[in-house]
């Protein structure tokens, strides 16, 4: 087939971009047919940088591992500091045709609630907390 018929798969995912619970997904996405896909970074809230600095570092990681767990074309792009509006802003311009959203546990973001009062503190959990729970929604 070529690219032209292959489905546009938004992924959306910022600390589990490169885990190999979403790249284990991911492949298995791509063995269902031809996909592209678009790995949508939301810009980290404590990022002083315009352009998402902590972002970047995630995609250049993160763009070439699952270009190699999928033999897909892959994008990264840094989007929104409020991941909604990231989503809703993309899909709106881009109108991708599958999106998978890939999110720490629910127990972490119970427990940034808990360490800070807001959930909002990107440094209280981190990927290796997904032992049981597919992290997948």
């Amino acid at each position: 087939m070529e690219a032209a018929s292959a489905t546009r798969v938004l992924i959306v995912a910022n600390r589990t971009a490169a885990t190999p619970l979403l790249l284990d997904k991911l492949r298995e996405r791509a063995r269902e047919g031809p996909c592209t896909f678009t790995l949508l970074v939301p810009r980290f809230a404590d990022d002083v940088n315009p352009e998402g600095a902590q972002a970047q570092m995630t995609l250049e990681v993160a763009v070439p591992a699952i270009r190699e767990a999928t033999g897909s074309p892959v994008v990264g792009v840094v989007g929104d500091a409020d991941p909604f509006s990231a989503v809703r802003d993309f899909v709106n311009l881009e109108r991708p045709d599958e999106v998978i959203v890939s999110m720490l546990p629910e127990r972490c973001g119970e427990e940034r609630v808990r360490r800070n009062g807001r959930g909002r503190d990107p440094h209280s959990c981190a990927p290796a907390d997904m032992g049981g729970s597919s992290g997948m929604k």
